[in-house]
């Protein structure tokens, strides 16, 4: 069910912290990331969030009251790259997971750990995203009826 989730978690937690940790415990911490009451945000928001790209990895469905780890989704690998005003976004295309079905450039600006995407001529706020986790190396969003686990992949500009 998880298994590419849990092989890419792994690698980037084993190399991170230096050890070994099982998949159980890989999937528990994303899971604990997804779950999180109240938003956790490290260092600098822009910086940490432009520092490349980033592939979503796993969702969770915000539509059940509860959650277990075993509601845990893997995510197609949509593309997310945030640079200073703009993120580049590439959806996977639903009917061929080897490529991209659709590309967007879209205004966005970082407020009170929100990302908001804007209309890019009147600026006019679209979207609002809330930032649950942000590290250098992992993100976390709140995007309504999703949340979705990120991690950082090779840039393709």
């Amino acid at each position: 069910m998880l298994k590419r989730l849990t092989v890419v978690v792994l690698i980037s937690l084993c190399h991170q912290a230096g050890a070994q940790i099982t998949a159980e415990e890989a999937i528990q911490k994303v899971f604990d990331i997804l779950t999180l009451e109240e938003p956790q945000l490290q260092g600098d928001l822009q910086k940490n969030l432009t520092s490349g790209a980033w592939e979503s990895l796993s969702y969770l469905n915000e539509t059940n009251e509860s959650y277990e780890p075993g509601d845990l989704q893997e995510a197609v690998p949509d593309y997310y790259h945030f640079m200073a005003e703009k993120v580049i976004i590439r959806l996977i295309n639903q009917s061929n997971y080897n490529e991209y079905g659709m590309e967007l450039e879209i205004s966005y600006r970082l407020h009170k750990g929100h990302i908001e995407l804007l209309d890019g001529k009147t600026k006019a706020l679209k979207d609002r995203w809330e930032i649950m986790y942000l590290d250098a190396n992992y993100l976390a969003l709140d995007m309504g009826d999703l949340r979705v686990f990120f991690t950082h992949t090779p840039n393709q500009e």
